[in-house]
């Protein structure tokens, strides 16, 4: 279903359509947005985006409504170093040490 783009370019509200949703019976979609930024896209954006939806789920009784959740960030998305970023990758994938073993390469950070 393609209700975000307009002749193969997308809008300004696009990222919306990525975010997490939670179903809520009988006729409502409670949306979670990450930031103000798409609060407000959102409401700028909200009786199109509600047009659509009803018209692609053929649900005239349709609501939207929206809730802001931080995303709490990952220790992926803090590794700020080289030496950070490597030791997360060897505790993901251990066999990374073996292949720096077994080559001889050195991780001069």
């Amino acid at each position: 279903m393609r209700l975000a783009v307009c002749r193969g370019k997308p809008k300004p509200g696009a990222t919306l359509f990525k975010q997490r949703f939670q179903h809520e019976p009988p006729s409502r979609l409670r949306l979670f947005l990450t930031s103000e930024i798409q609060e407000t896209v959102f409401l700028k954006n909200r009786p199109e985006f509600l047009l659509r939806l009803r018209r692609a789920f053929d649900h005239r009784d349709l609501q939207l409504e929206y809730e802001i959740k931080e995303e709490q960030q990952s220790a992926a998305e803090r590794l700020y170093t080289s030496s950070d970023k490597f030791q997360y990758l060897l505790q993901k994938h251990p066999a990374l040490g073996d292949f720096k073993r077994r080559f001889g390469l050195e991780t001069d950070f």
